[in-house]
């Protein structure tokens, strides 16, 4: 820069020089010619001298930019006025503005020992991370955390050039406890059984020992190579403790080991078969075990012979080809039917609904819970919105017939019907998701809900009497 204006001063004052030659030069030959001419033109020259400097000043230029030279974006510029540490421990590189390799530490080349292999990292670094924030990146076997951030990078003359830098942290053994810390957390499951009443009817009692004795020791067999804790509760329930990395390999195998127990045999009997509820918690047992509970109710719900995961809000299904478990059905329905009969006598008024797009099942279902209602002199009416083309010829003969003409309404006649007293009884599905008004299913203050149907996720769980038969062919049976 100094021999720069060093150069212009040595070229105004030869300039200078000149112009003093050629005035002098001009005075003589106008001397020559005429004496007034020479003097006008001495005159001139002067007064051009002392008036120069303001018009310089008057009309001056604006200030003229730096050449777009002094701008640099090249290589060579940058090497000579960006140095990057050595001695960094981490891999370092420095690309330009499109992503280009340009400089690097030693770190990094052991990582990259081809500087085109870093493409790939780069493009999602510059698609994710522009702005600094770090993001996780696989490179072979190896977990980094990398960040790429912006760098102006200035020379000796005041030009700016605009840089990347990257950085990566190794953060492979950090992952490794995370994936270790993960698969030893605690899941719980609870085993039920769910045939064993039935397998008792169908076995001597001089066999039963032998038979109670072959399920503990199996189980045993399969708590140890499974490395799980297993106590058995009741003669036909189980709870079980193991890790996630555990139950991992046994979804790989689809719990089949567990399918062992149907195999055992001391004579003539039926197969014992068995349904398993498993809860994972998060890291909390109390969690766990709570979802071990909900797993279970839902596998028997769904007909048992299975097997039924429940990780938070999701739910992981195994099993369940064996046919639906019926157990005790008579007893069941005269405890279902008295406690229907007493919440029928306590309320005010009935409302019994169907799912749906309505079939001849749940419609039939309705007309079942009427009767029931009327038999003992209580108001009950059927919620329907929309008479389905499959129903209409059945509604058509409900309103000819005197006993149950008028007793289908729509959900807005419902709802100005429901009460604290009302009772609300839902038939031939059990999911929120599918009834026929979910506003009257909100606004009622006591449920009973009749299915048979698998159980499903979103079931009604506000019900306070629930007769749900899977092994049922129909509602109505």
């Amino acid at each position: 820069m100094e021999e720069r204006k060093e150069e212009t001063k040595k070229g105004t004052e030869g300039r200078l020089v000149v112009g003093m030659a050629v005035a002098v030069l001009v005075v003589i030959l106008c001397l020559m010619l005429d004496v007034r001419l020479g003097v006008g033109a001495l005159v001139g020259i002067v007064a051009g001298s002392f008036l120069r400097p303001m018009l310089k000043d008057l009309f001056a230029d604006e200030p003229q930019e730096e050449p777009e030279e002094n701008r640099f974006l090249d290589t060579a510029v940058l090497r000579e006025n960006f140095s990057i540490p050595q001695n960094l421990p981490i891999p370092y590189a420095v690309l330009d503005i499109r992503g280009r390799v340009m400089m690097y530490n030693e770190p990094f080349a052991a990582v990259f020992p081809n500087s085109e292999d870093a493409k790939s990292v780069i493009e999602v670094l510059r698609k994710t991370s522009g702005a600094g924030e770090p993001q996780r990146v696989t490179v072979g076997d190896r977990s980094y955390k990398a960040a790429l951030n912006h760098c102006d990078v200035v020379d000796k003359s005041g030009a700016v050039g605009a840089v990347l830098t990257l950085i990566m942290v190794d953060i492979t053994k950090t992952c490794q406890l995370e994936k270790e810390l993960e698969e030893q957390e605690t899941v719980v499951g609870m085993i039920l059984l769910d045939n064993y009443d039935d397998v008792l009817d169908s076995i001597d009692e001089n066999r039963l020992p032998i038979l109670s004795a072959l399920i503990d020791r199996k189980f045993n067999q399969l708590a140890q190579a499974a490395d799980a804790v297993i106590k058995k509760l009741e003669k036909d329930r189980y709870i079980f403790l193991l890790s996630k990395g555990s139950l991992e390999r046994l979804k790989e195998k689809k719990f089949e080991p567990f399918n062992e127990i149907k195999e055992i045999s001391v004579g003539e009997h039926i197969p014992v078969t068995l349904s398993m509820g498993i809860g994972i918690g998060g890291g909390s047992l109390e969690d766990a075990m709570a979802n071990a509970k909900a797993a279970m109710d839902l596998a028997l719900g769904r007909g048992g012979d299975q097997v039924l995961i429940k990780d938070g809000e999701k739910y992981l299904f195994f099993g369940g080809k064996s046919g639906e478990i019926h157990r005790n059905a008579r007893i069941r329905a005269r405890v279902k039917a008295d406690a229907l009969m007493e919440l029928m006598g306590d309320a005010s008024d009935i409302l019994v609904m169907g799912h749906k797009n309505a079939d001849l099942d749940s419609l039939g279902a309705c007309i079942g819970i009427c009767a029931m209602a009327k038999s003992i002199g209580k108001k009950c009416n059927i919620v329907m919105d929309k008479v389905s083309v499959g129903v209409k010829r059945l509604c058509d003969k409900m309103d000819e017939s005197g006993k149950f003409g008028g007793v289908i309404v729509d959900g807005v006649d419902a709802m100005r019907m429901v009460n604290d007293k009302t009772l609300l009884v839902i038939v031939d599905t059990h999911r929120e998701s599918m009834v026929d008004s979910r506003q009257v299913l909100m606004a009622a203050k006591k449920i009973v809900v009749f299915d048979h149907h698998r159980k499903s996720t979103d079931f009604i769980e506000q019900a306070v009497l629930i007769y749900h038969e899977p092994y049922a062919s129909s509602t109505s049976e």
